[in-house]
């Protein structure tokens, strides 16, 4: 719905439902928390993911907010995540759904070792 420019009156009231059938089942959400998103995406994604930004890339930019902020001059791939990141933290802050939080601002290092040890997986 972002990429597509979707009013954010429907992106708000899309997630209220999706927030109210999916709390009868309990989830948890698992918050990635990148710090600054824009240089985690240069340092994390487009340097380490260097086999898939091209397509990352490709794929924005054929979005009608990728080609948006293309047409402005912006670094559009990234600047996509940026607004991207700022929307699903004002989800997520307006949801009462439970959140794992995991930092990630260093990179996806642990990322699945924590997760596994919140969910009782982790190995020992």
């Amino acid at each position: 719905m972002f990429e597509q420019e979707m009013p954010e009156r429907e992106i708000d009231a899309y997630w209220d439902d999706f927030v109210t059938t999916v709390r009868p089942a309990g989830p948890l959400l698992v918050h990635l928390l990148p710090g600054d998103v824009k240089v985690f995406i240069r340092e994390h994604t487009q340097a380490v993911r260097s086999d898939v930004w091209d397509k990352i890339t490709t794929h924005v930019l054929s979005t009608p907010v990728g080609r948006r902020l293309s047409a402005s001059g912006s670094d559009a791939p990234v600047d996509f995540w940026v607004q991207y990141s700022e929307l699903c933290e004002r989800l997520l802050d307006r949801s009462d759904l439970p959140k794992l939080e995991l930092d990630v601002a260093s990179g996806w290092g642990g990322v699945d070792e924590s997760v596994a040890v919140h969910a009782g997986l982790a190995q020992t």
